[in-house]
């Protein structure tokens, strides 16, 4: 009998296990059908944790912001100011072997003992393009000082200003370039990126910046120099050799996923913390500015940079927004030919568009609408913007293709039978109820899927209690007649 007490433990014992099991299995099954089903809260909007406080991604061609964390809290901007700085420089100073001599004020108009400089003397002379690199890779602050001096100069030749007149000059030209780009929480108020209370930007309006400086050549070029030499000048018998600041390019760091090939880093203050753009691309065509503002130290503001990058340009690539998918030739569009609103037939061209998106999302997997201009007014020109297609992910927007007449439209253009512009939208919205059937079929589905595994384990444990009581009751029974027996 102590056997077949010992095989009922073990029976119990095993039905324990595979109702352990079972818990087990439900425990891993539901959030793989749960998250299949359903995308985690925030997903496609903030999938990187970093430490800085403030951070943006953006997408260079498009402008798009693809992360965003405290993007618009203003913060000190340290040497970020240099790439606005250079980029005002480039923009008036169109000879780059053109002589700049250091002034006095150059030299000694900052806080040298709180500065990074490259000991340029006064009356010591060097090109322009010496200068822009001495700023942008070793943001040296009396050569850009001496820089905004030379482009007010050459903006504004002939020009009475003293030169610390000069400097406010250059300034509200940064100022006034800042808010043409649409970078509009940033006000500058010196060239060299020093202590000022008064200075204040964002990492939105800095990766605004550097998407736009991008665009030009001369600009990228320079962000993307490991190391540079200035030759002997007129006050130095010697080479002054310095490397990038920004560490990865002047390694040349990089994996076989992506590679930063340009950015700057804002040298820090007490204030400001530790800043850094980087600009990076994959072998997929992607490519982003990132931007990491205030970071407790040097190597944190890195690890921030490489964890928003490998995200970016690892788990990311170009999707290209195929616009036939939607329509193409001719449509109908709802104008006014001076007495009434009409219907006229539009031939529709539009610019590609490609977004850097998940790897997963492809083009089945987003909705899209199209929307009609409102007030369209005949006769149209050619290239008169007639509407737009909206392409959504998960529910957040992601890019956006605007539409253009192909050739110009005159009052007297019939109508014909040509599809509506925005007959898509139907199609969208068909679309739309049927993701969400389908979305509430899932959950009905997983309901169900869950009573069951309850009413499985209920009946388990029913099944367990009854086995315990016909076990006792046999145990019971057993110990009685071993009683009477005696």
């Amino acid at each position: 009998m102590k056997k077949a007490g010992t095989l009922c433990c073990i029976k119990s014992h095993g039905i324990k296990m595979r109702l352990a099991a079972f818990f087990c299995a439900i425990v891993f099954v539901m959030p793989v059908f749960s998250f299949s089903s359903q995308a985690k809260e925030g997903e496609f909007d903030l999938p990187v944790a970093i430490s800085a406080p403030a951070a943006v991604v953006m997408d260079v061609t498009t402008g798009d912001v693809l992360y965003i964390k405290d993007g618009d809290t203003p913060y000190q901007p340290a040497g970020l100011v240099k790439v606005l700085a250079v980029l005002v420089t480039l923009e008036h100073c169109p000879d780059l072997q053109a002589t700049i001599t250091f002034s006095s004020h150059a030299v000694w108009g900052f806080d040298r003992t709180k500065s990074i400089h490259l000991y340029f003397d006064v009356g010591e002379q060097i090109t322009l393009q010496d200068v822009v690199h001495a700023v942008m890779l070793k943001s040296a602050n009396e050569a850009a000082m001496a820089m905004a001096e030379f482009t007010v100069d050459t903006a504004e030749p002939g020009n009475s200003y003293q030169n610390e007149e000069k400097t406010e000059r250059f300034v509200a030209m940064m100022n006034a370039k800042a808010q043409s780009i649409g970078a509009n929480h940033s006000k500058f108020t010196n060239p060299h990126g020093l202590q000022d209370d008064a200075q204040y930007t964002t990492a939105h309006d800095m990766a605004l910046i550097m998407a736009y400086a991008l665009k030009n050549q001369t600009f990228a070029a320079i962000t993307k120099t490991r190391s540079y030499s200035i030759p002997p000048t007129n006050k130095r018998g010697q080479t002054c050799h310095f490397n990038n600041g920004h560490n990865w390019i002047q390694k040349g760091t990089g994996t076989k996923e992506y590679k930063a090939i340009g950015g700057h880093q804002g040298r820090e203050t007490a204030q400001s913390g530790f800043n850094l753009i980087t600009y990076a691309q994959n072998s997929d065509g992607a490519n982003v500015v990132s931007v990491v503002m205030k970071a407790s130290s040097e190597p944190k503001v890195y690890e921030d940079t490489k964890a928003l990058m490998a995200y970016y340009l690892t788990v990311c690539t170009r999707l290209y927004m195929d616009v036939s998918v939607v329509f193409a030739g001719k449509h109908q569009i709802t104008v006014f030919d001076g007495k009434e609103s009409v219907v006229r037939t539009a031939s529709v061209e539009y610019e590609p568009i490609a977004h850097i998106m998940p790897k997963e999302a492809t083009l089945k997997k987003l909705t899209y609408t199209v929307t009609q201009e409102d007030n369209l007014v005949l006769p149209l020109e050619e290239g008169t913007k007639i509407g737009i297609i909206t392409w959504y992910y998960k529910g957040k927007r992601v890019a956006d293709t605007h539409l253009y007449t192909a050739a110009h439209m005159t009052v007297a253009e019939a109508e014909n039978t040509a599809p509506p512009l925005d007959e898509t939208a139907k199609k969208v919205e068909q679309r739309n109820v049927f993701s969400v059937l389908w979305g509430i079929l899932k959950w009905v589905l997983l309901i169900v899927f869950i009573l069951a595994a309850l009413a499985a384990v209920s009946v388990l444990i029913y099944i367990i209690a009854m086995r315990r009581k016909a076990h006792k009751k046999r145990d019971a029974a057993f110990w009685e007649r071993r009683n009477v027996n005696k």
